[in-house]
């Protein structure tokens, strides 16, 4: 009886320590919450506004006023070559001017949102036309989200890049925040099932032992120590 009772007594001691164990993983599982910044992936780079306009000196004149918005500007000289760009990379806004060769700009915007990849970029038509309703309806039917008239105000283009820049900002910070809530879930289910088969190995054991302590001793009668 008594090397089953210092036996018991191990299983306990062993269960006492999975307990401590499993409460310090649990503690700092708790304090696992996203700060600023906190396993958020960082950009290498700023975000880029992809300028589209079949005239140099339009795509000169747009550069020289988005200098020092914070975004990296890329030139399309034509519709083609923007989707080109948008399959190699991610931009943030699309500037673009409406009349253009062999694509127009409303034939562009199409064929931008028809493609997973850059149906949520924002396009802001440049135009001569931004007072013809017709001409406005088309631009806002061929996925468009603003407007922009010629000759263009600079003050009022910088103002609109940069709401379409905290837009994209955020957007992204969520995106991240997202993965990274995901990522913590993960972990979080890893730990529920590391909790679960460690509390049930010892309590297994401990039954074991306290159902051979019962067997053997079962109709036996017992001193008063051994009750």
């Amino acid at each position: 009886l008594s090397r089953d009772r210092d036996k018991l007594a191990g299983q306990v001691a062993s269960l006492e320590k999975t307990v401590v164990e499993l409460k310090f993983k649990l503690d700092r599982a708790s304090r696992m919450t996203i700060q600023p910044g906190d396993g958020t992936p960082r950009r290498s780079c700023s975000p880029r506004v992809l300028l589209v306009d079949d005239r140099p000196e339009n795509l000169n004149a747009l550069d020289a006023l988005l200098e020092g918005c914070g975004a990296s500007t890329v030139r399309a000289t034509s519709g083609t070559e923007a989707l080109k760009r948008l399959l190699e990379e991610d931009f943030a806004l699309i500037l673009m001017g409406v009349r253009m060769p062999e694509m127009d700009g409303f034939e562009t915007a199409q064929l931008v949102h028809r493609r997973k990849r850059s149906r949520a970029t924002p396009i802001v038509f440049l135009t001569a036309h931004g007072d013809d309703p017709s001409s406005v309806l088309r631009g806002y039917e061929s996925g468009a989200v603003d407007y922009l008239p010629k000759p263009i105000v600079p003050e009022i283009l910088r103002a609109k890049v940069a709401f379409f820049l905290e837009l994209y900002e955020k957007g992204e910070l969520l995106r991240h925040q997202a993965e990274h809530l995901a990522s913590l879930n993960r972990e979080l289910e890893a730990f529920s099932s590391t909790v679960s088969h460690d509390l049930k190995a010892p309590l297994r054991a401990m039954r074991s032992w306290a159902q051979i302590v019962l067997d053997e001793y079962r109709g036996k009668t017992l001193d008063a120590e051994a009750e």
